[in-house]
């Protein structure tokens, strides 16, 4: 079976490897899974951490309970639900423990082969797409002798406040109750939900009444006694289900303790999910298939459908690991992934999403609810180009004219010369970027502008906010011709204009090559922070074949060549560190670094290198030698293995940020979405090239591949395959060249990777 077949085949076992213990359902998820048998003592969460930067928690008083304040001094609770359900074996009083002798994590469920003196116990764990989660134990007596033992199924339900509502319990096979979450994530999500929690277990028996719910009292636990004889097993299957429905619940439960092969039915759910909406991808480097079809697990991963707050419609979060929430900075980045699925539902909702967040009224009217720089407008308009809907474009363009509106509003731009101004680090999403330091008096002065405290003290007209603001005017532009306000078109267009040519007067320095961040007052430019975003203007459609010499920086080895590039900021600023430390100025050095765990100095963002990566593909087409290409391909083959973790092909492992110099890791925050990677595989490497009119366009940039093929791309409701074969040099077979197929029909051939324009 070929790579393409195995991975859309059966997606979880494509991706298994021996080392993850993470699980997660759409609203329900896990991280650090313990080695023992159930869900004991893991991180839980329920759609969201809270503000406190701790799981959705149970309101009201909780007897493990811990405060800290938030920055206005109210007092915060945590009580997070500090596990779902835990198994406990004694015999004759005394615990059997279990330990570890295999394990093999799957994307859709984990399996663990525990063992203890004369007894063998297999688990496969999981949680389904209606956050159920559910062990799935056989055990079985390996021993010579008869074994009588006592098995205790722990809930959460002792940690409960005492503002929860119970049920009578006894004698029952499960133990309910209902509880009210904190959900908040910064100002995207604020809500208060009421559900009913379920821990269900056949056989097994609530002894006592669960109206006693504290520690130790066995209300709040299943038991079951179990006898067996040398050679003999059992069956154990535990569940847990939260659901705003009760009946819904019970019934939901009931129908998967009903099913012989409730594993098998979950697994055939979410490979379904992928054959039905992914485009199917295959070539001869291992590495870029296995990642192709890693990111398209990170962004299923990252979905989900919760309907609290704002978050109104089917979601894509930047994380569930770390930035539980809807996040217009990522946004973009993930729109840009996902509109290649064959549905733009997710697309589609995610800027709904964003929008019914969005300020109305007062001085922010426009601003949506976190105030990152963002190229949303733009990523809505690169969607529309797959799937187009006006009618769907009719709704988001007012919402999307707003935002621009509030980006160039005076607020931002003092001085009207169509550069907005940034006041703080953390708006652009890369905190302890030098050039915001390098006017400092005097310089590298990090206390300045420490993120989250005083951002008001320096300010930057920067690159990345003007490429984005470009974007979103051209994309108002375009929106307005495709719904016939042709006035508007032509008004924004002409301000797009304006500025790209601002952006070049002031932020391209001629004699060193390079675009920089400059001073808000005299547009001096921060000439000793070359950072990462000068490369932007070419992701933006600003920079042309007149600045093709940038590239050179990035060719630099004292620049930003790296091992593993590319750096946030050029290896010869005074500032650079390859780790999230500030060595330099009147406040740090080498000997005294200040730590910020998120400090773009140096360390290496996916999110900087997807841009980048756009940016230099861009190069490479418009440029007539093939360095650039070269370039390309090497920087793609790196930013590739820097997903893999120890450069194993078996460990996709997508994190916030690594070390430029070593590769290695710099967050635990894994299936981070706030990057894109498909899109690159499918525009420049595949060549397939979205446009505003009815023509296909093909434009490849040839990174080395000897073969590849794509199917299933649903391009404005055609279905469209592209295979490549690299001819032979002596004689030309029939299958060999780049070939382009609408709804299975031949409709382009050409012996080489070239740009070509096809009627659709």
């Amino acid at each position: 079976m070929s790579p393409r077949k195995k991975a859309l085949g059966n997606i979880s076992e494509y991706l298994s490897n021996t080392w993850r213990r993470d699980l997660a359902g759409d609203s329900l998820w896990t991280f650090n899974l313990p080695e023992r048998p159930g869900f004991a003592e893991c991180d839980v969460y329920y759609v969201t951490r809270t503000f406190s930067g701790r799981p959705g928690q149970l309101t009201g008083p909780v007897r493990s309970e811990k405060s800290r304040s938030n920055r206005t001094g109210e007092r915060l609770r945590v009580g997070p639900l500090p596990f779902l359900f835990k198994f406990q074996f004694f015999e004759k009083d005394k615990e059997i423990k279990f330990k570890v002798k295999e394990h093999q994590w799957h994307p859709t469920h984990t399996e663990t082969l525990f063992t203890a003196r004369g007894l063998c116990l297999s688990e496969q764990k999981f949680i389904t797409s209606d956050d159920q989660a559910i062990s799935w134990v056989r055990l079985e007596n390996t021993g010579r002798r008869p074994r009588s033992l006592k098995t205790i199924v722990t809930t959460p339900l002792a940690l409960t406040p005492r503002t929860a509502i119970l049920w009578e319990n006894r004698n029952k096979n499960f133990v309910k109750w209902k509880a009210t979450f904190n959900l908040k994530f910064r100002n995207t999500l604020n809500a208060v939900v009421d559900r009913y929690l379920l821990v269900q277990a056949p056989r097994f028996r609530a002894r006592e009444d669960a109206l006693r719910p504290w520690p130790g009292r066995q209300g709040t636990r299943l038991e079951r006694s179990i006898r067996l004889r040398p050679g003999r097993s059992t069956r154990l299957m535990v569940v847990f289900g939260i659901n705003e429905d009760e009946q819904h619940l019970h019934a939901k439960v009931r129908t998967t303790l009903r099913r012989r092969n409730p594993l098998g039915a979950h697994i055939s759910t979410q490979n379904q999910w992928f054959r039905e909406n992914i485009p199917s991808f295959s070539g001869d480097d291992p590495y870029l298939e296995k990642l192709y079809y890693y990111r398209w697990f990170v962004a299923r991963r990252n979905m989900l459908d919760p309907a609290v707050g704002n978050i109104k419609y089917p979601a894509i979060y930047e994380g569930k690991a770390a930035f539980e929430g809807v996040v217009s900075f990522s946004l973009p980045h993930q729109i840009i992934e996902t509109r290649w699925l064959k549905s733009p539902l997710y697309g589609f909702s995610q800027i709904r999403n964003v929008i019914a967040g969005q300020i109305t009224e007062g001085r922010n009217i426009g601003r949506w609810c976190d105030d990152y720089l963002n190229w949303i407008p733009w990523s809505a308009w690169l969607l529309y180009q797959v799937h187009p809907d006006k009618q769907f474009l009719r709704e988001i363009y007012q919402p999307m004219l707003a935002y621009v509106q509030h980006e160039m509003s005076p607020y931002y731009d003092e001085d009207g010369d169509l550069l907005p101004t940034v006041r703080g680090s953390w708006r652009t999403g890369m905190e302890y970027q030098p050039s915001f330091f390098y006017f400092t008096q005097p310089r590298w002065d990090h206390t300045l502008s420490s993120p989250w405290g005083k951002e008001q003290v320096t300010a930057l007209e920067r690159v990345d906010e003007a490429s984005y603001l470009h974007l979103n005017v051209l994309a108002i532009s375009r929106m307005a011709r495709a719904l016939g306000e042709k006035a508007e078109a032509v008004r924004y267009e002409r301000l797009a204009r304006k500025i790209k040519d601002a952006v070049i007067k002031y932020m391209w320095d001629e004699k060193s090559k390079f675009f920089y961040d400059i001073h808000p007052l005299n547009h001096k430019k921060a000439l000793a922070a070359k950072c990462i975003v000068g490369f932007y203007p070419f992701f933006a459609l600003i920079a042309d074949e007149g600045h093709l010499s940038i590239f050179e920086h990035l060719a630099n080895e004292k620049e930003f060549w790296t091992p593993w590039p590319a750096p946030t900021v050029s290896r010869d600023c005074p500032a650079y560190s390859p780790t999230p430390h500030w060595k330099v100025g009147p406040h740090a050095s080498r000997e005294k670094p200040h730590l910020y765990r998120c400090s773009w100095n140096g360390p290496v963002w996916p999110l900087a290198n997807s841009l980048l990566a756009e940016s230099l593909a861009r190069a490479a087409k418009i440029s007539k030698n093939h360095k650039l290409t070269n370039l390309f391909s090497q920087f793609i083959r790196k930013f590739t293995l820097l997903h893999f973790k120890d450069r194993d092909i078996n460990s996709p492992w997508l994190v916030e940020h690594y070390n430029p110099e070593t590769g290695e890791p710099l967050s635990p925050y894994h299936d981070y979405f706030h990057s894109w990677f498909n899109d690159l595989i499918i525009r420049h490497i595949v060549g397939f090239t979205p446009r505003d009119d009815e023509k296909i366009e093909l434009h490849p940039v040839d990174i080395g591949l000897n073969e590849f093929m794509i199917e299933g791309i649903n391009y404005r409701g055609k279905n469209i395959d592209i295979r490549w074969q690299r001819p032979r040099k002596k004689g030309r077979l029939r299958n060999e060249g780049y070939f382009l197929f609408v709804n299975g029909k031949k409709v382009f051939r050409a012996y080489g990777l070239e740009r070509a324009l096809i009627d659709l």
